[in-house]
């Protein structure tokens, strides 16, 4: 969102806050959930293969914690896995908040708002990820953050990464 509408707002607004987030897996391996496989019982599945486990993800376990997948479907393959999910907050004092540190920091010289490559995130120690908005809430000393709703990308019955490659996001901020 840009730092000239957050200044613009009304200090004094409640607000709905929304970040939207994306992982970016490499190497993924996985399987889509689907009809058939909603009853599966994870004791009976076959054990997964050396080949498809890496260090990271959301594997299927069985009760032995052996990876297992659904014999009846491919296991498929990404190099890039791209994975979104969103965040929603409120708050009635955000806003006022967050104009109050953004000023600071362009008083500091630590933020320019002429300068493209200068970003007030960044001056804040803030990163894209699934705390990004908690980090941001403690940074400004946002007390009254009200949990509203999250969603996730839940299609997948299971993946398996080398790494979480980068994370990205969005913030949006809307009066109410």
């Amino acid at each position: 969102m840009d730092v000239n509408e957050i200044l613009k707002m009304n200090p004094k607004s409640e607000c709905k806050i929304t970040y939207n987030g994306s992982e970016d897996w490499k190497n993924c391996y996985y399987q889509i959930k689907n009809d058939t496989n909603k009853d599966l019982d994870l004791n009976k599945l076959p054990v997964l293969d050396d080949e498809y486990i890496h260090d990271t993800g959301e594997p299927l376990y069985n009760d032995n914690n052996e990876e297992v997948f659904d014999p009846s479907q491919e296991i498929e393959y990404e190099h890039y896995y791209t994975m979104e999910y969103k965040s929603v907050y409120k708050s009635k004092t955000f806003i006022g908040l967050l104009q109050t540190k953004i000023k600071e920091l362009i008083d500091s010289g630590e933020y320019d708002l002429e300068d493209e490559y200068s970003d007030w995130m960044d001056c804040l120690g803030l990163y894209h990820g699934r705390g990004f908005l908690d980090e941001l809430s403690y940074s400004i000393g946002c007390n009254d953050f009200e949990f509203v709703e999250e969603k996730e990308n839940d299609s997948l019955l299971w993946y398996t990464s080398s790494q979480l490659d980068e994370e990205n996001g969005d913030l949006l901020i809307e009066e109410i």
